[in-house]
């Protein structure tokens, strides 16, 4: 007789079942580490623009957008005159995937790298989920760090 028995195939059916259950969120939801590289990038970027400011001797504004997960930095506060980034893009930064602001959010920074406000960016996922990470801004000296 040639084939397999009744309990080779339950195994076989268990076995396939985990590894479904364990695979399965990776491809519906941002991993860890995508949520902690995009925390990353935009906590490098709103370093870069606070030394932006300072290296300009001038105050820029910081729009950062909810619904589009976009940062974008701008020489004037209605955002008509924006500043590129040194690669020439518009947009400062743009989350990726899933991820995106849980509020939007708008302040400068001034000549001496000071900012106009002390925003909280938490990053979500698309469906509101939080995503562990978040970014604060310090009142004062405008230090930017993960939480």
């Amino acid at each position: 007789m040639r084939g397999f028995t009744l309990l080779e195939l339950l195994v076989v059916i268990v076995i396939a079942g985990i590894m479904a259950a364990v695979v399965a969120p990776r491809f519906s939801e941002p991993s860890a580490y995508e949520a902690r590289a995009q925390a990353e990038v935009l906590l490098m970027t709103l370093r870069s623009v606070q030394s932006l400011a300072v290296a300009r001797r001038a105050t820029v504004y910081v729009q950062a957008s909810a619904s589009t997960g976009a940062v974008q930095v701008c020489a004037d506060s209605a955002c008509t005159q924006i500043i590129p980034t040194p690669e020439g893009d518009a947009l400062w930064l743009q989350l990726s995937g899933d991820l995106r602001l849980q509020a939007s959010s708008n302040w400068s920074y001034d000549s001496m790298g000071r900012p106009s406000a002390a925003p909280l960016l938490t990053l979500v996922t698309a469906s509101g989920a939080f995503s562990g990470y978040a970014v604060q801004v310090e009142a004062e000296s405008g230090y930017a760090h993960l939480q």
